[in-house]
């Protein structure tokens, strides 16, 4: 390392002990930011993983990410601003602190502009609750027992070709996938991810695999049904 190589501290945050346990959306940071700093010459010198909502400005583990940086004088190294907060008043803080800020989804945002994609990212997170709070009530609306079906009877349905038990499963599934999507914000390929992890085939095909489009269709169904 020459004495003009800047170090990082790189700082992951996911929101669910699922997505840190599969690895779903930290790999992905993990490798942004690994290229952003390679692409810049530079080194990461630590690293901080946390479980945490983007709503919350009391996080200890961003702290110490956050500390250390600043007493290195090294760069604090984001994926996307909304993994640091979703909070304008705690990025105009923490930029109020002489930190040195790099996001790797806007590369060259100077501080102004990192204040509108803060309030940016604040305003999707207001949109999003309140999206989610609407989306849980229609479901329960409907009848619908939002957590995980019986993973069994899944299996046992999807290996039977009978119309009425198809229906059955692609009920049980939508209602695990809407609550995925709902509660977790899971994307598609999360949600495919997740399905073949805990070993629920697809309907059409018993221990056929999930992608994103299969998850897609699934939810274009229930839309049409919903109708």
């Amino acid at each position: 390392m020459t004495d003009s190589t800047v170090e990082y501290v790189a700082y992951y945050r996911v929101s669910t002990r699922e997505q840190k346990k599969s690895g779903l959306g930290l790999e992905a940071q993990k490798k942004e930011v690994e290229a952003f700093v390679k692409s810049r010459g530079g080194i990461i010198h630590s690293e901080y993983e946390e479980i945490d909502s983007g709503g919350n400005e009391e996080r200890e583990i961003l702290r110490e990410a956050v500390k250390e940086a600043t007493v290195r004088k090294a760069t604090l190294v984001v994926s996307r601003l909304d993994r640091l907060s979703r909070s304008v008043r705690q990025i105009s803080y923490l930029m109020s602190k002489s930190l040195n800020l790099a996001v790797c989804a806007i590369p060259h945002a100077d501080p102004f502009l990192m204040h509108i994609y803060a309030a940016v990212a604040e305003g999707e997170r207001r949109t999003i609750a309140l999206r989610t709070k609407q989306a849980l009530k229609a479901l329960r609306d409907r009848g619908v027992k939002l957590g995980n079906p019986n993973l069994h009877l899944l299996k046992d349905v999807a290996a039977k070709g009978c119309k009425d038990k198809a229906e059955k499963f692609t009920d049980k599934v939508g209602d695990m996938i809407s609550s995925m999507r709902i509660e977790s914000g899971f994307s598609l390929r999360e949600i495919a991810d997740k399905l073949n992890q805990m070993g629920v085939p697809t309907a059409r095909k018993s221990g056929g695999q999930w992608h994103g489009s299969t998850v897609n269709n699934q939810l274009k169904r229930m839309a049409a049904r919903a109708d």
